[in-house]
Formats: structure tokens, sequence, C-alpha cells
């Protein structure tokens, strides 16, 4: 997720707990709270956290597996022109970072 798209996924979680809830917009409760009550964290956090668990369980896979053959994979051929894509192990490299876990190069 994105830092600009941060916010429009916040909105609409919040929107959500606010229906969950039987809670309307004039009671004015603000939206650290709303998150409080259903106890739950920011969603971008727990996708990261998500993200993190999925690339440990495939860094524990066997090497002959398909998954493992795929993130190994090189593809032939050049890049458009411009700024590249952020690849997924590049964001999973970034939320390493953001969590002060140990960095794996592979």
């Amino acid at each position: 997720m994105t830092r600009r798209s941060q916010p429009t996924a916040r909105f609409y979680c919040t929107r959500l707990l606010l229906d969950l809830q039987y809670i309307r917009l004039e009671d004015h409760i603000m939206n650290d709270s709303i998150r409080e009550m259903a106890k739950l964290k920011a969603i971008y956090e727990s996708m990261r956290r998500r993200r993190l668990k999925w690339f440990g369980h495939v860094q524990r896979r066997d090497r002959e597996e398909d998954i493992s053959m795929v993130e190994e994979m090189r593809l032939q051929g050049r890049r458009k022109r411009g700024r590249p894509k952020k690849r997924w192990y590049d964001t999973v490299q970034d939320g390493m970072r953001r969590w002060g876990l140990e960095n794996i190069e592979y």
C-alpha cells in the first residue's frame, strides 16, 4: 500500500467500523477512539504484518517447491523506460526496515 492510498484505506476502514458499531457521524467520535473500541490497528499496519508473515513462510519452504522457484526466477529482457515499478520484495524490505528486523538478501 502506498502512502498515497493509506488515507483512502483508513477512511473506508473507519466507515466500516462506524456501520458495524452503529455509530452515527453526528455522535462526533474520533476515528482513533472508534478503532480502540473495536480493538483494531490501522489496516496498513495489518497488511504489512501479514506480508512479512508470508515472506517468512516462503523463506522456510524447500527450494524445490514451485513458490521458491518463482521467487528465484529472473526474467529475460529489459524493463520499460522511466522509474521502475516497485517489486514485492522491495515492499518486504521496506517493511523489515520499518519493524527493525534483520535484512535478508536473496
